[in-house]
């Protein structure tokens, strides 16, 4: 028996294992993580859609009765970080300016959210 047979017989196939069983966990990790990752976005969007869109009160798009406006709701506060910079100047409230619109789309607001909820799901791939 010559020094090859010796390494192809008993030193390779316990390198190529213990690299293997180095390298499993690593990868079952790395999976795990993107399936909780997209697991994570697909429970945001639905809360999203449940709380932004179908609970929708037109009458609540800057302050309620209770001072509690659309835009402090966690479901908006968890959604700004990925809205387009130009479509969250027109929800963020601007300090001493109260907006009033007579005669307004109320649902044009409605439909902005929904758009930019459906364009985040698109760029994350979830559909």
């Amino acid at each position: 028996m010559n020094i090859l047979d010796f390494i192809f017989q008993f030193v390779a196939p316990a390198a190529i294992g213990g690299a293997a069983s180095i390298l499993a966990p690593w990868a079952n990790w790395g999976i795990e993580r993107q399936r909780q990752r997209l697991a994570r976005r697909q429970r945001l969007i639905d809360d999203w859609r449940r709380e932004l869109i179908d609970n929708w009160n037109p009458g609540f798009d800057v302050v309620s009765e209770s001072g509690r406006g659309f835009t402090t709701t966690s479901s908006y506060l968890s959604l700004r970080p990925y809205l387009q910079p130009d479509i969250r100047k027109k929800f963020d409230p601007r300090p001493g300016v109260i907006a009033i619109e007579i005669g307004g789309d109320p649902g044009k607001a409605k439909r902005l959210i929904a758009d930019e909820i459906n364009r985040i799901e698109r760029a994350w791939k979830l559909v």
